[in-house]
């Protein structure tokens, strides 16, 4: 099929991409996906998708397995050895990595960080606490076992 034959949308759809590659959305899927498909078949899904300029919806795929692939990490401070430590094990792992700040004087409590990476569904937390007196650490604790 030729591209001038599919219908574009404002971003382009794995639709899409199986109508130029002309094959079904779960053979566009398994590329994507890395499952068992020819290499002919997977080289003209991507070339497909190069030339619609198709990108995965990572939240969408996130939803179905039910793994964002990313961490959060929540400092009291900006430590560089801690951060470029944790970027690099994201990293080799394939994950992202958000990293919030707990500081006293800028108003994110830890309870308030923790809760925001949980909303957002991340894989796995890195916590450093600032050690407050006044904070349930362990029912911070209990929270990110839950999730």
């Amino acid at each position: 099929m030729d591209i001038q034959n599919v219908i574009r949308t404002s971003k382009p759809t794995m639709h899409d991409v199986a109508r130029l590659a002309d094959v079904s959305i779960a053979t566009v899927s398994a590329a994507f996906n890395k499952g068992p498909i020819r290499e002919q078949t997977r080289n003209r899904i991507f070339e497909a998708a190069r030339k619609l300029g198709y990108r995965p919806n990572l939240i969408a795929r996130s939803m179905v397995i039910k793994k964002t692939h990313m961490l959060g990490m929540v400092l009291p401070w900006n430590n560089v050895e801690i951060t470029d430590s944790a970027v690099m094990y994201a990293n080799k792992n394939k994950y992202g990595l958000m990293s919030l700040f707990s500081a006293v004087d800028s108003g994110n409590s830890e309870r308030e960080c923790i809760e925001s990476l949980i909303e957002r569904m991340v894989d796995g937390i890195i916590f450093l606490p600032q050690q407050n007196p006044s904070e349930d650490y362990a029912h911070l604790l209990s929270m990110i076992r839950r999730e």
